[in-house]
């Protein structure tokens, strides 16, 4: 067992996402085969999973069940929200609790306001990881866990959203496409890579992604921008067409359709926190 645990701090403004840590974050529709713990510290934020919406208000949880596909939403300008993600194998290391616990996390979670939660979440998310061995976080993680399931009580909202299979396939679909957006991508391209016919590879990224292939494309292209936008300085020319965008004109059209602002200004927005 590894120490694979990522933590995003995340600094929302005018519904413009910071975060003192980058790595793997996206505003825009995603998934990871983590499981996510959202923490509202400060403010509220909303979330949309699987077309369902979570309002997180101060103090509350949102447990995001591996592989569902999810999106940050709207926040107070204030707000802190932390987040925390752990693989489920790091969480139940050990075989005879791990069925339990990976039945637990299957659903997405809405978890009330909790002190016990709100110390184990502090503890990781202000850990100096570098003091402590490569197992505290998975620990915290497990106790965070024992304390939700003896504490079911505390779970206000639960659904069971439609997951993002983390076949090999899947994995090797979104390998390629990341690794060729400067490219055109097509339909035929992706399915000829998979040894797909057309047909077949549109209806599996549909199934397994609830996005259709055009969508699914977009969102990847939009990620990488947004990750483009955040952590260098790069031109938003360069950055257009690098993420697979035939045009500037497209690039800030789609993006501010998805963010409420174009890139300069969405930019322009983080530097000025």
């Amino acid at each position: 067992m590894n120490n694979n645990c990522t933590i995003i701090k995340m600094i929302p403004k005018n519904n413009i996402y910071g975060h003192e840590i980058s790595h793997g974050f996206s505003s825009f529709k995603h998934w990871q085969q983590e499981i996510e713990f959202v923490y509202s510290h400060k403010g509220f934020i909303e979330v949309e999973v699987d077309n369902c919406i979570f309002n997180i208000q101060e103090s509350e949880m949102l447990i995001i069940s591996s592989g569902a596909l999810h999106n940050f939403l709207a926040s107070d300008d204030n707000s802190i929200i932390y987040v925390v993600r752990l693989p489920v194998d790091d969480i139940a290391s050990n075989p005879v609790l791990k069925e339990e616990v990976v039945e637990f996390f299957r659903e997405t979670m809405m978890v009330s306001e909790d002190k016990i939660i709100k110390n184990i979440i502090s503890s990781i998310i202000f850990a100096d990881l570098a003091r402590y061995n490569e197992y505290y976080s998975s620990i915290k993680g497990a106790e965070l866990t024992i304390h939700l399931i003896n504490n079911q009580n505390l779970i206000k909202k639960r659904i069971t959203p439609a997951t993002v299979d983390e076949s090999e396939t899947i994995v090797k679909m979104q390998l390629f496409i990341e690794e060729n957006l400067h490219n055109s991508i097509t339909l035929t391209m992706l399915a000829d890579y998979l040894s797909f016919s057309n047909s077949y590879c549109s209806k599996f990224i549909k199934k397994k992604t609830n996005l259709n292939f055009l969508e699914y494309v977009k969102t990847i292209r939009l990620r990488e921008a947004e990750e483009f936008l955040r952590t260098t300085d790069m031109s938003i020319t360069d950055i257009a067409y690098s993420t697979g965008f035939p045009s500037i004109q497209s690039f800030n059209r789609i993006f501010k359709s998805s963010k409420g602002t174009n890139p300069t200004g969405y930019r322009k927005s983080l530097k000025n926190k």
